[in-house]
């Protein structure tokens, strides 16, 4: 995981000139993201296919994580106070630097219920503090971050709420490098924070990010990106229009389209023709040239969900964040 913030900066200054401007809009049926009767907030797609992981053998439940985690708040400027969960490492030593990763849940997916599924701190090996920062209800009676229509916090609120808590770990431990992740409207939430202040995250991986329009106007600066999404994710569609909308979110953009406008921004070459890589369950698709590495992960078959397997969304996430 390396510092390359003043490097993208600079190429991207030079690289970005030519692109064009992000296409607005943004993405999904998050209708079928409503409250299933078993999970409560959790969308019965991602129910679906969390519940039969354990139960087909394809996933052994996590290990109990070496951390020691508490409840913080903090106070954001303009927006009052904020909750969230820091894991910091068991074995923490105050003059040993660590990376410092975001989760952000899917539309009403409380904190408990994100760590549940993300698993951040069994994967990085005592080197990463993790954070799960706690989302608003929405105007549609689930937690939701900004972004889509049915979200209560404005434009930049949710980002100013990420920026307090990168700024105070910073503050209270040596912190190398900083990540993001989130699922659905929580990868929508990662992608906010690289537009509005790219400077922030070292990287971000998206897994069946919700992509509506707000997140990609007046973008600036280049951030390492990887979206990781199924071909058949029929809430946040992968392919087909460019551009979408639902009375739900807002008008949004697919999967290819969002990839294509965040390889724009970071100033890739030649944003329609990705070249294809090699992976485990996926077929990865990258573009040259670029002032922050841009990459798509396509899961043929995938659906809308925190893939718990072919690939392990948090493997693979954080297999991305130690190479960026």
């Amino acid at each position: 995981m390396q510092l390359k913030k003043v490097l993208i900066s600079l190429a991207a200054a030079t690289l970005a000139a030519g692109a064009l401007s992000p296409t607005a809009s943004a993405q999904s049926s998050l209708d079928s993201l409503s409250s299933s009767p078993a999970m409560g907030e959790l969308s019965s797609a991602l129910g679906k296919a969390l519940e039969s992981a354990p139960k087909e053998g394809e996933q052994a439940p996590p290990e109990e994580a070496a951390v020691d985690e508490e409840w913080r708040s903090i106070s954001v400027a303009g927006y009052g106070q904020r909750k969230y969960l820091v894991q910091v490492p068991k074995n923490f030593y105050p003059n040993r630097t660590y990376d410092v990763i975001f989760g952000f849940g899917g539309m009403g997916n409380d904190v408990p219920f994100t760590k549940s599924y993300m698993n951040l701190a069994e994967h990085t090996d005592g080197t990463a503090i993790v954070v799960y920062p706690q989302p608003t209800m929405g105007r549609n009676g689930q937690l939701a971050w900004e972004g889509p229509n049915y979200a209560s916090t404005r434009r930049g609120e949710d980002v100013a709420m990420v920026k307090a808590i990168a700024n105070e770990l910073k503050h209270s431990y040596r912190i190398h490098s900083v990540y993001g992740t989130g699922l659905s409207n929580g990868g929508g939430m990662a992608l906010s924070v690289a537009c509005q202040e790219p400077t922030l995250f070292d990287a971000i991986a998206v897994v069946a990010s919700a992509n509506y329009q707000p997140i990609f106007n007046n973008c600036h600066g280049a951030v390492d990106t990887l979206f990781i999404h199924g071909t058949r994710d029929a809430t946040a569609p992968y392919g087909g229009p460019a551009i979408g909308a639902n009375a739900h979110g807002g008008r949004y953009l697919s999967a290819q389209a969002a990839f294509r406008n965040v390889g724009e921004r970071n100033g890739c070459i030649d944003v329609n023709n990705p070249r294809q890589g090699f992976g485990a369950g996926y077929d990865p698709f990258i573009f040259d040239g670029c002032a922050a590495h841009t990459e798509i992960d396509r899961v043929n078959n995938g659906e809308h969900t925190w893939f718990p397997f072919n690939p392990d969304a948090t493997e693979r996430v954080v297999e991305f964040f130690r190479e960026h």
